[in-house]
């Protein structure tokens, strides 16, 4: 889990490389969403194959509050992930899953970015704190 905001809220971006500038949405997005659903599927014993399968039936569930949210988070990092550049090798496609710095200055995409990097931090120390607290339950 890399940092994705600074102290102050601000997204962060690779600061070298052929990516500076840009933001990793697979790592700093996608995956820990992904994650944080399929943790909260477990342990309701949800089989659901996709994520936004498995955002509904937690949904229906009734118990959580932030899924809407974070339905809303992961329809983002999708749509961040298919506009990243790519390519084609040997008959593959190959995406960089960064975000381009200049489409980092649109205002509008900025503000749900940083909402959801927020929210992935929010739900990411919840998690921790349950799975410290297990941990301690069954010492």
């Amino acid at each position: 889990h890399k940092a994705t905001l600074n102290l102050l809220g601000q997204v962060l971006t690779e600061r070298f490389g052929d990516y500076a500038g840009g933001f990793d949405v697979k790592y700093g997005v996608y995956i820990p969403l992904v994650n944080i659903v399929r943790r909260l599927s477990l342990l309701h014993g949800i089989r659901a194959g996709s994520t936004l399968e498995r955002i509904e039936a937690l949904d229906r569930l009734g118990k959580y509050q932030h899924l809407e949210d974070i339905r809303r988070a992961f329809l983002l990092a999708m749509r961040l992930r298919v506009n990243t550049p790519y390519s084609v090798q040997d008959g593959l496609l190959i995406s960089s899953d960064y975000v381009a710095e200049s489409e980092l200055k649109n205002k509008q995409l900025l503000s749900e970015l940083r909402e959801s990097l927020l929210l992935v931090r929010r739900l990411h120390r919840a998690l921790q704190r349950q799975l410290r607290s297990a941990e301690r339950w069954r010492s």
